[in-house]
């Protein structure tokens, strides 16, 4: 049935009891009870539970429905199961706390119509609908702890893997450390070798220096030698020269003396630029009976 019948609004209260009553047939449920509660404003994200408690002591916890501050309930088959007056209330429950209304009377009168009794039970959909959505919740729950459980299990192997990839990082780093520890040994012994090499290389280079410049002296002081001994060889030369002309003009001065005697000696003939020979003289002195003169008497004349 889409058209319920819509009761009258039944006024309630939460300060005081006004003695609400409610008139229903037994098996009922195509009506729609609707109450007001004049002296409280109801928050709009309230819950409305019905409680309602039957002659024979069953009860009903039923949910209801606020719209436009109206608390509306659709009775069930068992809210309405048994004939007589049931006593009921409202609940209103926001943020676990609850606001109970006072007491309200529901009279259900006995359908004849009906084929047969209703079985009257207790009826908690109140509680059914907690245990829906519990078991709802349970199941997300599950479905939860199952994607959770696959999530973990993917961080354990993710981890895993993780830890084996950092302890194959930590073996490379070690590597590296060791190599590159190694690789600087070597280098600075490489580097300390060149330099012993290099110091060497600088010794022997300086005493190559050394040795070139001690050569290059030397062959300066060869060259100063080369060079006194050609000066000498020249000045020998010159004075060989200079002793051969001289030479020369004495062996010519030499030639030239018999000459010269014999342009100055003449016993030919006497001339103001000639004289006798000493055998010339000593002739004359013999012949004039006078004793031989000798040439150093003869040079005493000239002292005369």
């Amino acid at each position: 049935m889409s058209n319920l019948l819509n009761s009258p609004q039944m006024l309630i209260r939460l300060h005081h009891d006004i003695l609400t009553s409610v008139n229903a047939i037994q098996g009922d449920t195509g009506r729609l009870w609707n109450f007001v509660i004049d002296d409280y404003e109801i928050p709009t994200d309230a819950e409305i539970r019905l409680y309602l408690e039957k002659p024979s002591g069953k009860r009903i916890y039923n949910p209801g429905i606020l719209q436009n501050s109206i608390i509306s309930f659709q009775p069930t088959e068992q809210t309405l199961a048994e004939i007589g007056q049931s006593i009921g209330q409202i609940q209103i429950t926001q943020n676990k706390q609850t606001i109970t209304s006072y007491p309200f009377f529901l009279n259900v009168s006995k359908n004849y119509v009906l084929n047969a009794d209703i079985q009257s039970t207790d009826e908690f959909l109140v509680l059914d609908n907690l245990i829906d959505e519990a078991q709802k919740t349970i199941a997300n729950m599950k479905a939860l702890m199952q994607k959770f459980t696959t999530q973990e299990n993917a961080r354990i192997e993710a981890e895993k893997r993780r830890v084996s990839a950092e302890s194959a990082r930590v073996t490379a780093e070690n590597k590296r450390q060791t190599d590159t520890n190694s690789a600087i040994s070597k280098a600075n012994t490489a580097t300390t070798n060149a330099n012993n090499a290099a110091n060497n290389a600088n010794s022997k280079a300086t005493l190559a220096n050394d040795a070139a410049t001690n050569a290059n002296n030397k062959a300066t002081l060869a060259d100063r030698a080369k060079e006194l001994a050609n000066q000498a060889t020249t000045k020998a030369n010159q004075a060989a020269s200079t002793a051969e002309n001289a030479a020369t003009k004495a062996n010519n001065a030499i030639a030239g003396i018999p000459v010269e005697i014999k342009k100055l000696i003449n016993d030919t003939s006497a001339s103001s630029t000639a004289t006798y020979s000493s055998t010339k003289i000593n002739a004359l002195f013999s012949s004039a009976n006078v004793k031989e003169i000798t040439n150093s008497q003869i040079d005493s004349l000239s002292n005369l």
